[in-house]
């Protein structure tokens, strides 16, 4: 995505590994919130968008899923 140059980002990071939540609960592990923090990730897209960058981002998604 990066090399077509479609921007990511990780939308929901575990809040259980913040610094604040490791210091007041260590230990805890959440496998299931870990997991799809690692694998969702936002796109962009947002109301005023064109037809044609939506099928850029969605070709470029396509394409790295593939991969």
């Amino acid at each position: 995505m990066r090399e077509r140059g479609i921007q990511t980002s990780i939308f929901y990071p575990s809040i259980h590994l913040f610094s604040a939540y490791r210091e007041r609960f260590p230990g805890v592990s959440l496998p299931v919130t870990e997991l799809a923090s690692r694998t969702e990730l936002t796109l962009p897209f947002y109301p005023h968008m064109s037809f044609d960058d939506q099928d850029r981002v969605v070709t470029a998604l396509a394409e790295a899923v593939a991969r």
